[in-house]
């Protein structure tokens, strides 16, 4: 296994409209993560070790209390190397945002998952 990393990240200027659906846009900001696993993969290591997230707050409309923020995430730039292998059969991937030759990039191909 590859030695651990610390990654960091810095705060890219503006607003990224990402659609989500029909009709549905998700305003984000832009994190470049740096010192991360673009394959998501134990047993392999991406060659660039850059990443792009997107995050934004949004309210928890199941909480107890008015104004409890949850933390909703948006992984766009992965390369997965142990599932959904047939992203690359499929031509579904194209140079990510620093030139590297893999991002997931067709439309609904971002991973999403909500923190609380």
């Amino acid at each position: 296994m590859p030695p651990a990393t610390t990654a960091t990240y810095e705060e890219l200027p503006g607003t990224y409209s990402l659609h989500t659906g029909v009709g549905a846009v998700a305003e984000l900001t832009i994190l470049k993560v740096t010192g991360v696993n673009r394959n998501f993969d134990a047993a392999s290591t991406s060659e660039s070790n850059v990443a792009y997230i997107g995050v934004r707050t949004i309210e928890d409309e199941d909480a107890d209390e008015a104004g409890t923020m949850l933390l909703d995430v948006y992984l766009i730039d992965y390369e997965a190397t142990s599932f959904a292998t047939e992203l690359k059969d499929f031509d579904m991937y194209g140079p990510d945002m620093e030139g590297n030759p893999y991002m997931a990039y067709m439309a609904g191909m971002y991973i999403n998952f909500i923190m609380k």
